[in-house]
């Protein structure tokens, strides 16, 4: 009770306090610290909707703040809680930054990575126009290409252009640089972060077995019979394969192909669409961020 009258002097001081213009409390990070424990799923959501409430309040009484709690899209679905929906639709804002391959050029992560150089060049710039050649020596447009090595996160793509960046000798950079970038980020980030986001949801090691049975295979497409067949070799029983198959798929690390109408191939991973649900009885296709560092043609 002594902790709930301090919330309310405190909210009462503020309302009376003179702000010069807008304040923003920004919480980020917290999905770091996550590991699959029901507690911290129930904290994070108690904090979702306490910031909801103290900015109902800001807002009633004409103060200035705003408290904003970034969460990533795939983690707030799975929060228990039964008003999200209400929440997600009356007081979020919802970034998605994949496109689809025609609209590539267009996408909010061109533009994200263009103004990233204005800000160290000091002008507008599109640094793909400038820097980058237009296509590769197979004809497919640059941006499609570094955009597939990527899982359409901002994080993902601006770490791929630091790698190219890198790579570079010059400061045109050459479609040998894009290769050798390319490889860098795949062992040294992207294979390292699909690590890291396994944490909590896979056993220890269970990551590296995996990695044992795609070398057993070598093939970037496979299905779950072939896999755990191959990890039977290794000691792996078929009930792990399963759980690390849905937990590489909610990492969006594996995708799933199928052939539509039209016998047209079609491929899904979860940053594609957020509703996605793992299927074992489809082909399971490796993300192509992983492509390089295992090795696959």
């Amino acid at each position: 009770m002594a902790f709930l009258t301090l919330v309310d002097s405190l909210k009462q001081i503020i309302s009376r306090y003179a702000f010069h213009g807008q304040q923003f409390l920004v919480v980020d990070g917290l999905d770091d610290i996550l590991i699959n424990h029901t507690v911290q799923y129930e904290t994070l959501t108690a904090l979702i909707f306490e910031a909801q409430r103290l900015n109902s309040f800001f807002s009633t009484n004409s103060v200035p703040i705003s408290v904003v709690v970034l969460c990533r899209t795939d983690l707030y679905e799975v929060l228990p809680g039964p008003n999200k929906n209400k929440v997600r639709q009356d007081s979020a804002i919802e970034i998605d930054w994949y496109k689809i391959a025609s609209a590539s050029e267009r996408s909010a992560l061109v533009h994200l990575a263009n103004l990233r150089a204005k800000l160290s060049l000091g002008r507008e710039v599109d640094i793909f126009t400038e820097f980058f050649p237009r296509t590769l020596a197979d004809g497919q447009p640059t941006i499609k290409y570094l955009t597939d090595l990527t899982r359409h996160t901002p994080r993902d793509f601006l770490m791929l252009l630091t790698h190219i960046q890198g790579a570079a000798t010059t400061e045109k950079v050459s479609r040998a640089n894009i290769l050798d970038g390319a490889k860098s980020y795949s062992e040294q980030y992207f294979l390292p972060e699909i690590k890291d986001e396994l944490v909590g949801y896979v056993k220890p090691g269970d990551f590296d077995a995996f990695l044992n049975c795609l070398g057993e295979i070598h093939e970037r497409r496979f299905t779950t019979a072939r896999l755990v067949t191959a990890a039977k070799s290794f000691g792996i029983p078929k009930a792990r394969v399963e759980i690390m198959l849905h937990a590489l798929f909610a990492a969006s690390a594996i995708g799933m192909t199928w052939t539509g109408q039209g016998r047209q191939e079609r491929f899904e991973f979860k940053f594609r669409n957020p509703h996605a649900v793992f299927n074992s009885h489809r082909t399971i296709l490796l993300h192509k961020g992983l492509w390089k560092v295992l090795n696959f043609a």
